[in-house]
């Protein structure tokens, strides 16, 4: 494999006949005030020259770097920053970046100089603290120093700024999905915050502990979201007044929580926000709240069941059938937990438009039988009995993501799979096409093989950027005709249940 060179380390000086010949750069003590101008002139003018490369130069360059050292690009001057943030959003523009004490980070990567470019990001419960604590942390600034200060210091350090991550996201136009994870956010501030989140698609409110007037305060500045997603907050000392509002923007309602009662109030927000188009919800509310489904005329385009609660599970497909049948959803969408059996495997068979399947497994199961499956989610590979046969009996499958498999586990895939068109690994392990100790996956292989099935769709294998990176350098390219690698963080395949 090629070795990467250190370009950034590499800099020549030609002498002014552009003979190329090295020459030493004269200090500045050296230098007069004019020869210092005249070197500075000639520096910016070199400095230009990296510009006249077109944009699919600068891709195809940046390309070969890790994210560290394309942030170390950004950070160069503002028109790398800008080249940079674009090559950013292309590789990594799917990765949800962490607010942590003033700085987004992704991988241990502080991304100050990609703010603006942040599309997806996280602020979680470990960064603040209630309003409370940020009075604390205003007032003790003129404190004297005392023996636990300390302990204070570390207990609302993050917040003492109190909306630290409003600043670096105020000005981004880019940004699309934000979730907040287990905090109480300080609503004093909402002017704030309404510069950032009336510019998201999708917020998800996890453990968000909030008043119903909080909530509303929240949904109020939030006019362009179009995903929502609530987990945990639904509960009679929640209230439910926000179900009784039009949200024209918002396509897609997801309802994750503990409630296990019938909550009326559901139809009415349903039928009141008939464009919704997708519906996710945990099978216990669902189930509890089945009849107000059969009474209605809600109809979605989607409905995903997350399998968190026991019922049984034949009445339960006997219901999907029903609900189908009535309108109620065109594709189903399910989520398995950890626990999936086979006979839970073998009655979902039997459930109409079931198109996508994501299972956290830990026993052996044959999934074959579901015949219109276009989207398969599996934690390993390992615990699908039929995987080799299925390119043969899953005629429609399109999509595939497994946390943990072997190079020979997708190969079936891509020698039978013609309707495939992507593959996510996140753990590739070895295999005929792989070579797990220097990352090496052999795409050239993997086309040869794909152009002999007659038919075949071009498939883009997503991969974690250690394996891109090392297969990039070797073979100096990743689109073949028919096989494309990606990193994964250039694609949302985000999930409610995530496979690792």
């Amino acid at each position: 494999m090629i070795d990467k060179p250190n370009i950034m380390n590499q800099e020549q000086d030609a002498d002014q006949s552009g003979s190329g010949v090295k020459r030493r750069k004269p200090s500045e003590e050296e230098n007069s005030p004019a020869e210092r101008a005249v070197v500075a002139a000639n520096d910016e003018q070199q400095l230009a020259d990296i510009f006249k490369l077109t944009i699919d130069c600068f891709e195809e360059v940046f390309d070969y770097l890790s994210l560290k050292d394309l942030t170390a690009i950004g950070q160069t001057c503002k028109r790398m920053q800008r080249i940079a943030g674009h090559c950013f959003q292309q590789n990594y523009g799917a990765a949800q970046a962490e607010f942590w004490k003033e700085h987004f980070c992704l991988n241990e990567v502080q991304l100050d100089c990609f703010n603006h470019f942040l599309q997806n990001v996280e602020i979680d419960g470990d960064v603040f603290t209630s309003d409370e604590d940020a009075s604390v942390s205003d007032d003790s600034d003129d404190s004297d120093d005392s023996d636990d200060s300390d302990d204070l210091d570390t207990k609302i350090y993050p917040y003492n700024q109190t909306i630290d991550f409003v600043t670096p996201l105020k000005h981004s136009t880019s940004i699309k999905k934000i979730e907040f994870g287990d905090i109480d956010l300080a609503f004093s501030h909402m002017d704030e915050m309404k510069a950032v989140l009336s510019k998201a698609e999708s917020i998800t409110i996890d453990g968000l502990y909030l008043y119903q007037n909080k909530f509303d305060t929240l949904i109020a500045v939030c006019p362009n979201v179009k995903h929502l997603t609530l987990k945990g907050l639904i509960n009679s000392d929640f209230g439910y007044r926000w179900m009784h509002r039009i949200y024209p923007a918002l396509e897609h309602i997801e309802l994750i929580t503990l409630i296990r009662s019938k909550v009326p109030e559901l139809k009415a927000f349903l039928e009141l926000n008939t464009q919704i188009g997708q519906f996710s919800v945990d099978k216990g509310l669902f189930w509890t709240n089945r009849a107000l489904y059969r009474n209605s005329n809600i109809k979605f385009d989607t409905l995903a069941i997350h399998d968190n609660w026991k019922v049984d599970f034949n009445r339960f497909c006997n219901l999907l059938n029903e609900l189908h049948e009535i309108g109620f959803y065109k594709k189903l969408h399910f989520y398995f937990g950890y626990g999936i059996q086979q006979k839970h495997l073998d009655h979902m068979a039997s459930v109409k438009r079931l198109v996508k399947i994501c299972a956290k497994m830990n026993d052996h199961v044959a999934v074959g039988a579901m015949t219109s499956l276009e989207e398969l989610y599996v934690n390993e590979s390992r615990f699908i009995t039929d995987l080799k046969s299925l390119p043969h009996i899953l005629s429609k499958l399109q999509r595939i993501d497994f946390y943990k498999a072997s190079c020979d586990d997708i190969l079936p895939f891509i020698c039978h799979a013609e309707n495939m068109k992507k593959i996510k690994v996140s753990s590739l392990l070895s295999g005929s096409h792989f070579d797990e100790d220097h990352k090496i996956l052999d795409l050239i292989a993997f086309n040869k093989e794909r152009e002999k099935l007659v038919g075949a769709r071009k498939i883009t294998i997503y991969v974690k950027e250690d394996v891109y990176l090392a297969t990039k350098w070797a073979m100096k390219q990743s689109d073949f005709k028919l096989i494309e690698m990606k990193r994964i963080t250039s694609y949302d395949w985000s999930h409610v249940f995530e496979l690792d």
